[in-house]
């Protein structure tokens, strides 16, 4: 396929814009700041356990985070927030002697640590790795899962002329076609693990 090829061409912007959008410090930008800041902004907890506090302060936190901090803000009712914080706290939290819910109780309640308040950077932490998680997702769909079939296979043909050095063994051999339904999980594994992959990709647009 030639450069000039309107195929070939499409392929090249899906994925510079791919790469561009999947950047470490817009994302950054876009999802860490703005929650970093609202979890600044939450009123201090205080010293002292109780289950009642933490049940409270969870709730509240994630009540002024999704309200503040989200793409889409989310107004919580006191009831879906304490849901919300009990179900973060399950599902992510990784705490210094268990993790999951139990874990961050005793986090909370041990007089020797920072209480609730390392129990709070727990829950803005995994709120953190969940929006990337669904904004990730979003590129995907967006701009290679909507793209027709040779498309997808152009953007394959490009990763392995270009990045092919830096791919598996097993996977540098393959056709393009083989490996079209897999161009979102090549091009993540370049961005995350090259810094010099988007001045690769992004300089070689226009040849």
């Amino acid at each position: 396929m030639k450069r000039s090829d309107p195929t070939h061409c499409r392929a090249e912007a899906l994925l510079d814009r791919v790469a561009q959008l999947l950047d470490e410090q817009l994302m950054t930008r876009q999802i860490d700041e703005p929650i970093d800041r609202a979890r600044d902004e939450f009123e201090r907890v205080g010293d002292g356990y109780s289950h009642r506090r933490f049940i409270e302060a969870t709730a509240r936190f994630v009540q002024h985070v999704y309200g503040k901090a989200l793409p889409c803000a989310r107004r919580l009712t006191p009831l879906q927030a304490r849901n919300e914080a009990v179900g973060l706290l399950t599902r992510g939290y990784e705490g210094t002697y268990a993790g999951g819910y139990h874990g961050a109780v005793l986090d909370a309640s041990d007089p020797s640590g920072p209480g609730i308040e390392l129990v709070l950077a727990g829950i803005a932490e995994t709120i953190k790795a969940q929006q990337r998680q669904m904004y990730v997702r979003w590129v995907q769909v967006r701009h290679v899962d909507s793209a027709d079939w040779p498309t997808k296979c152009a953007m394959a043909s490009i990763l392995l002329e270009r990045c092919g050095e830096s791919l598996p063994p097993e996977l540098r051999d393959c056709p393009p076609e083989q490996l079209a339904e897999d161009v979102f999980e090549l091009l993540s594994l370049h961005v995350a693990t090259s810094s010099q992959f988007r001045p690769v990709l992004s300089g070689s647009i226009g040849q």
